[in-house]
């Protein structure tokens, strides 16, 4: 029994610490034999043991994997906290449950408990909570040559391979024959070297030919109460403008340079983007500080005053630096009813401008999140209350692509980038850059940051794009269409509240399997084994 239990706590330390936040060498051990440890610890417990042993394991895991959420500053977040976690650990305990020493032993056993875990995350996003993160198959992609594997059938194509792989090492474990396991060990390995070895050549000499992507991105660490600010709606109004006196301070050192874009995190400043909020004579002093010359700017006149709306600024901005803008804002569309009283929705919004033109795309996030961006139940509208949300941003209809001259760009807003479907639908609408606008400013001095960063670096692998981030309180940059490094900027590295940093991104792009298949392939093979296993009772 003390062996069994070391087996068990050695699995613990592994997979609980093996991310890409924690110890990232130990995610290619969690990936390798980390469940394989628990798998031979618990093979000859009883079922409701195994059951049990397996929820709590799990839950333990998920309570290490997930703090991050314990940083936000509402204490409901406990029991959110608590709630997933048990949440997934019921879900790998009722696996557990199947994982005897005969499922063990079978190589076709291994392959239906891989499967049986890939349909229990899959339907997790839909069915059972919604919830994105801490996929197994993160494990996976902890090191960028094993990453590589995710161009074939994505995130979940990765959490299979996890959980076969470690059902096989528990296999060779108690039957001794290693040979099948150490292929697929081995594997990813040598798919991630000889691809990487292929495309750096092919990159090579498509960057002879073809100009990089040159982009600025805007960083910022404010916390989302000092973005919001407090006090009156005049304090509220000058808290913003002052938003974007700090802006413009950071971009003032790049005025002279040309980029393809420059990107902003989500809702850089509050206040819906059209409402004409800003006095039209400040706007102009403002802009003095970057051009001499006069910026056509569209102003409103209230009260016998003119007033200039943050779109307007960003639409001045865009044209001072002869640059297309991505910058979140919040959207807002307005109706006149029949008795002529004016009704509003908003938006969580990208908005995208192009210099000397009124006319802006808006993308609209279509993934809200609950309780903090959207109230899903009636009865749940006084708790949301309790914590200052009153109303709900209004789901986007659809996937929304940027013109550049030589770019096609999708944008992506906060955890949006987490669901592989959503931006695998931008790359078949023809995006060849992906970028996300972020804000992890609710979950600060957590490793939230790092752990989004990896999904979105999951996205650029599974769909061979490149990958630009502006964030505020996480981790901003830029990646290539292999999830590789070209820039990263932590928001603990800025030395001012809000930073421009400008990044050259190899414009070179790839067609993955991924991309043309998505999740279909995998998850159609795990309910094919499923119904198989069950009418050949296999179980």
């Amino acid at each position: 029994m003390i062996q069994k239990i070391l087996l068990i706590v050695a699995s613990f330390l592994i997979i609980a610490l093996g991310q890409a936040a924690s110890v990232p060498p130990f995610g290619i051990c969690a990936s390798t034999f980390g469940f394989a440890l628990f798998f031979i610890a618990i093979q000859s417990f009883s079922a409701w043991n195994r059951f049990f042993i397996g929820m709590a394991f799990f839950a333990l895991i998920q309570v290490v994997q997930l703090a991050w959420l314990i940083s936000h500053p509402y204490s409901y977040i406990w029991g959110v906290y608590l709630s997933l976690a048990l949440l997934l650990g019921f879900q790998f305990g009722f696996l557990a449950a199947f994982i005897t020493k005969k499922q063990l032993e079978s190589r076709f056993g291994a392959i239906l408990l891989a499967a049986s875990w890939v349909f229990v995350e899959w339907y997790r996003l839909y069915y059972f909570s919604g919830f994105t993160f801490n996929p197994i198959g993160l494990a996976l992609a902890t090191n960028k040559v094993t990453l590589q594997m995710a161009s074939f059938f994505g995130i979940y194509g990765l959490s299979f391979w996890v959980f076969m792989t470690n059902c096989l090492v528990a296999r060779a474990y108690l039957t001794r024959k290693i040979v099948l396991a150490a292929a697929v060990i081995i594997l990813p390995l040598i798919y991630g070297i000889l691809s990487l070895q292929y495309h750096d050549r092919q990159m090579a000499q498509y960057d002879l030919t073809h100009p990089k992507i040159h982009a600025l991105l805007v960083s910022s660490k404010i916390l989302p109460e000092e973005i919001e600010g407090s006090g009156t709606r005049s304090d509220l109004i000058g808290a913003a403008f002052k938003g974007w006196e700090k802006i413009v301070e950071a971009l003032l050192a790049y005025k002279e340079q040309t980029f393809d874009f420059i990107l902003f995190p989500e809702i850089v400043v509050p206040f819906a983007a059209d409402a004409p909020l800003f006095s039209l004579q400040k706007v102009e002093e403002l802009f003095k500080k970057l051009t001499p010359h006069s910026i056509p700017i569209v102003a409103s006149e209230i009260n016998q005053e003119l007033y200039v709306s943050s779109s307007a600024i960003a639409q001045g901005l865009s044209t001072i630096f002869k640059t297309p803008f991505i910058i979140g804002l919040e959207g807002r569309d307005s109706f006149q009813d029949t008795t002529g009283k004016y009704t509003s929705t908003y938006f969580n919004s990208a908005f995208y401008i192009l210099p000397n033109e009124q006319k802006m795309l808006r993308y609209d996030k279509r993934i809200l999140l609950p309780m903090a961006e959207s109230i899903p139940f009636d009865w749940a509208k006084p708790l949301a209350a309790r914590y200052g949300l009153f109303d709900s941003f209004k789901k986007g209809n659809g996937p929304v692509i940027f013109q550049t001259n030589n770019h096609r760009i999708s944008a992506s807003i906060c955890y949006e980038d987490t669901f592989s479907e959503l931006i695998r639908e931008d790359d078949q609408n023809g995006a060849t850059i992906l970028v996300n606008l972020t804000n992890d400013g609710w979950y600060p001095n957590s490793s939230l940051g790092i752990q989004h960063l990896e999904h979105g670096r999951l996205r650029s692998v599974e769909n061979g794009r490149p990958l630009f981030r502006a964030c505020n309180f996480g981790i901003s940059g830029a990646m290539d269409c292999f999830g590789r490094d070209v820039l990263l900027i932590p928001f603990q590295t800025l030395t001012q509240s809000i930073q421009a940093t400008p990044v050259e991104v190899s414009a070179y792009t790839v067609t993955t399997l991924y991309s043309r298949w998505g999740d279909a392939p995998v998850v159609l093979f795990a309910i094919v084994l499923l119904v198989v296993a069950t009418v050949l009772r296999k179980w």
